[in-house]
């Protein structure tokens, strides 16, 4: 009887399916390792829990990745709750507000496993708010250009 429990409540089950659909982006939606954009690639933003790298390109949809060492959160359940948490903020946004094609990259730094969702929330709309408005010419954003 235990092993039938397990099996109907493992990973595959229909109800850790909708949670993962919730949380994560498809595959198509992420970035492979061959996109990943190099050192040089892009517009780097920074902000004081994240820093964003932006690669446009109009011919492809947005794919979005997300980068959080282990020197930022320890543990891989701490990772991958932050990664969880900020592709939520990412599919959200992009239901609220269109975002221009491209393949963004988020790096998280030291303490943003500390924040609530609100503030996570804000900070990256903050830093994609950024990105659009230097694609419009119309910011003296600090950024660098590479």
């Amino acid at each position: 009887m235990r092993g039938k429990a397990r099996a109907r409540t493992g990973a595959g089950s229909a109800a850790n399916r909708v949670l993962n659909t919730f949380y994560m982006f498809s595959k198509r939606r992420r970035i492979t390792r061959q996109e990943f954009p190099s050192g040089r690639d892009g517009q780097v933003f920074h902000a004081t829990h994240f820093s964003l790298r932006a690669v446009s390109h109009a011919d492809v949809a947005s794919r979005f990745s997300v980068v959080v060492s282990k020197k930022v959160a320890r543990t891989a359940v701490a990772r991958h709750k932050l990664k969880r948490r900020v592709y939520d903020v990412f599919r959200r946004s992009e239901k609220n507000t269109p975002i221009s094609p491209g393949r963004y990259v988020l790096f998280a730094k030291k303490n943003a496993p500390e924040l609530s969702f609100k503030e996570l929330e804000v900070e990256i709309k903050n830093l994609l708010f950024e990105y659009s408005m230097s694609e419009d010419g119309t910011s003296d954003v600090r950024m660098r250009k590479s």
